[in-house]
This record gives C-alpha cells, structure tokens and sequence, in this order.
C-alpha cells in the first residue's frame, strides 16, 4: 500500500475550498457597480435628481465659474440626493448657513460640525429658497462673492479635483475630507462629464 503524506492529504483536502472561494470572490468583483471596477449606474430618482440640477449647475458655472460637477457633487452631499430636511423643507440643496449678509427668509436646524477632531451637534439658522433652481443659483453667487474662496484658488482650479481642494481650504466645511467626499461622488456617478 501506497503511503500518503499529511500535507499531500491536507492540500488535496483544502485545495478544491480554496480554488472554490477564489472564483466566487472573482466573479464577486466583476459584479459590483462601484469603485474601480466601473462607475455607480444611479438609480431612478439619483438620475432624476441629477437632471434637475445639471442644467443650472451649468449655466452657473458660465457665470460664476464654478465646475458643474462640483456644484453636482455639493447638492448630493449636502442634500443627501434632495432628502434631507433642510432640502425637502428649505429647498436649500447647499447647506448654505443665512449669516448676516442674507436678507431672505430662513429655517433653524440641527447639524454636525467638525471641532476639535470631533464631530459636535449645534442648531445652526439656514436660508430657505422657493425652489431648487433658486439654491444652485445662490450656491455660485455665494461662492464668487465670498472672498475667501478667490483666496484659495477656487477660481483658479483647472479641473474639479482642484477646486474641490480650494473650496475645502476656504472653509466651506469643517470636514477634513470634504474634497475627497466630493471627488469620489464626481468619480463614482461620472459628473464630471457635465464639464465639457
């Protein structure tokens, strides 16, 4: 009779599990709709939602210089797609505080902000629009007036990746990763086609 090593016996055991798991992993990766695989097909409303903005995202840039899909990317993140309170009750896509130079109507609402390497809830007044259109508009106007952002180069930016690092170093927000936040929606839903 023929001996058989444990390790022949355990690799022959193993083997097939192993081969097994490898394809399920491969196939696994092939499917997926995001990350470097390939871009994220937006679902009906994210589509829907899209549209709406990408028009007057791209007027305001021919006015106010901001990338549309920069402008794009802000409203899906601080709208979280058009659904958050502020969006649904505001129609304020931006999350555009009312500080003292705003004379229109305004809403007071929670919101997180990042301070001394942590996140802390305050209650923050916000400008409240009549519709969309009117938001993305402001969203421009508030970045081109605001000096701060020229200070930073968000005029000056070549492409979204640039100027999604000099909005963040204006202090547009107070989350370090903001500007990544935005490449990766830009990235992700190919938002940047609406540069062109």
């Amino acid at each position: 009779m023929k001996k058989i090593s444990i390790g022949v016996l355990i690799a022959s055991f193993f083997m097939p599990i192993f081969l097994m798991m490898s394809m399920l992993m491969a196939i696994g990766n092939t499917t997926t709709s995001s990350g470097p695989s390939g871009p994220v097909v937006p679902s009906e409303s994210e589509q829907a939602f899209i549209e709406a903005v990408a028009p007057i995202a791209q007027e305001t840039f021919k006015e106010y210089g901001v990338f549309p899909s920069i402008t794009l990317a802000q409203a899906i993140l601080e709208s979280e797609w058009g659904r958050s309170g502020l969006a649904t009750e505001g129609n304020n896509l931006f999350g555009i505080k009312a500080d003292e130079s705003w004379t229109g109507p305004v809403i007071e609402m929670q919101t997180q902000e990042f301070v001394n390497g942590g996140y802390i809830t305050i209650i923050a007044r916000w400008r409240v629009y009549d519709k969309w259109e009117q938001s993305v508009l402001d969203h421009g106007k508030f970045l081109k007036e605001n000096s701060r952002y020229e200070i930073a180069g968000v005029f000056k930016a070549k492409d979204y990746r640039e100027q999604a690092e000099a909005i963040l170093r204006a202090g547009y927000a107070t989350d370090p990763n903001y500007a990544n936040k935005l490449c990766s929606i830009i990235e992700s839903y190919e938002l940047n086609k609406y540069d062109n």
